[in-house]
């Protein structure tokens, strides 16, 4: 079990970069959200073998819009939409690097925060990725496979491993403090925000930018097809008995992690504080709805809050089968069987896809941004809810909270759950 460290200076989401098929920044995403749009409204075959899927794409995107730095056009589109996402959340928080500051003898210090040009080996960048890779190890694996190894391009391959996204995000924006991945599936954005967090803590780096993002690729797209995740005839429906499939959407959200004293000497107002992160993965399959109580339990007592303060549940919940029914389960055994008075639950994915390891962060940053604004999206296309539970299942609902819980799980047993509050 991973969890925060005990937060004497809470650590703060000082700015926020988003990326979707309902908009490019959070306002313009959450608002489309508590509006009822919906992300899902194409229909996709790349190849002749691949049936038509549901899907979630973002039009018309252009990488040299939000981030013109060399050698953009070589990234794959997964990387790209990360990096612009990266970028946005720097210039959100008015983080700018200055790698002239770098060999300045009178470098700043971490609690020098009067100026807003950084030391870029004071900034770092944990990713989150999954599949960014995956793109460029099957083009170069095919073209060894068809044209022989003599004529495949060997500068594929460092391009070709997980960490090569966060790693090309950080050289592309200047970041040199450190550099990370997380890569476990569902969870990864939720993790990574909890290792930065410690790492801040830790005071090895001033502030760290957490990024993800998440787009298609055909074998991908095949393999799930073959696992019958996929149905065009529905949309998917999360929570509701009926529900028979998901959709993939892509997306690329990234913030900026900072004591919030640093935040606030900036002037900055943060959008809002992590106050308690667990995670775990479960030894098999029947130890996962279990394993993510356990999680959701810690998160919220690390918070140091009881279970009746969290206003708004961000669920993962997708129209998966398996991975709904755990979830609402967790979320009875919290409160339904407890006599607990259960919060409002939202599930994003309904409305923009199954975006893997980019779903925590995005289900946490519209968290965020419904304690801010009192208002929680519903819940795309659920009618007959499986478990009666408190679901927002209208285009809106009020709500006046200072908490709110994110949680993720995925097939393979992860879990993480975290803990956002306002102040």
């Amino acid at each position: 079990m991973n969890q925060l460290g005990e937060i004497g200076n809470p650590i703060a989401i000082s700015g926020v970069g988003v990326i979707t098929p309902l908009g490019d920044s959070l306002d313009t995403l959450a608002t489309s959200l508590c509006t009822g749009y919906n992300g899902i409204l194409q229909t996709w075959q790349s190849a002749k073998d691949i049936p038509k899927i549901n899907i979630a794409s973002i039009p018309n995107f252009d990488p040299l819009k939000y981030s013109p730095v060399k050698g953009l056009r070589l990234l794959n589109r997964t990387t790209q939409l990360g990096l612009c996402a990266a970028k946005l959340a720097l210039d959100d928080a008015k983080i700018y690097c200055d790698i002239n500051k770098q060999n300045n003898e009178n470098h700043q210090t971490f609690d020098d925060v009067s100026d807003t040009y950084f030391d870029c080996n004071q900034i770092g960048l944990i990713g989150a990725f999954s599949f960014a890779h995956l793109p460029t190890l099957i083009k170069y694996d095919r073209s060894v496979v068809v044209e022989g190894l003599h004529k495949s391009n060997p500068a594929l391959v460092p391009f070709s491993i997980p960490s090569a996204a966060s790693s090309q995000i950080a050289l592309s924006l200047g970041l040199k403090a450190l550099c990370f991945t997380i890569s476990s599936g569902n969870t990864s954005s939720l993790e990574a925000l909890n290792l930065a967090t410690l790492l801040l803590q830790q005071k090895r780096a001033r502030a760290l930018v957490v990024v993800t993002s998440f787009s298609f690729c055909d074998e991908l797209l095949f393999s799930m097809s073959r696992a019958s995740k996929f149905d065009t005839n529905y949309l998917p429906r999360p929570f509701d008995t009926n529900r028979k499939n998901i959709a993939l959407g892509e997306a690329a959200a990234a913030v900026v992690l900072e004591p919030l004293s640093y935040a606030q000497q900036r002037d900055i107002t943060p959008l809002t504080n992590l106050s308690g992160l667990s995670s775990a993965m479960a030894a098999d399959n029947d130890e996962a709805t279990e394993t993510l109580l356990n999680s959701c339990t810690h998160a919220i007592k690390q918070a140091g809050i009881d279970v009746n303060d969290i206003g708004v549940i961000s669920a993962s919940a997708s129209g998966d089968i398996e991975i709904d029914r755990r979830e609402a389960d967790v979320i009875s055994c919290l409160y339904t069987n407890n006599d607990n008075i259960c919060p409002i639950i939202t599930a994003i994915k309904g409305s923009i896809g199954e975006t893997l390891e980019t779903g925590g962060l995005l289900q946490t940053l519209v968290a965020a941004w419904s304690i801010r604004n009192s208002s929680v999206p519903a819940i795309a296309n659920l009618v007959n809810p499986e478990t009666p539970l408190n679901y927002a299942q209208t285009k809106k609902v009020s709500v006046n909270t200072k908490h709110a819980l994110i949680t993720s799980t995925s097939h393979a047993g992860n879990a993480a759950a975290l803990v956002i509050s306002n102040f």
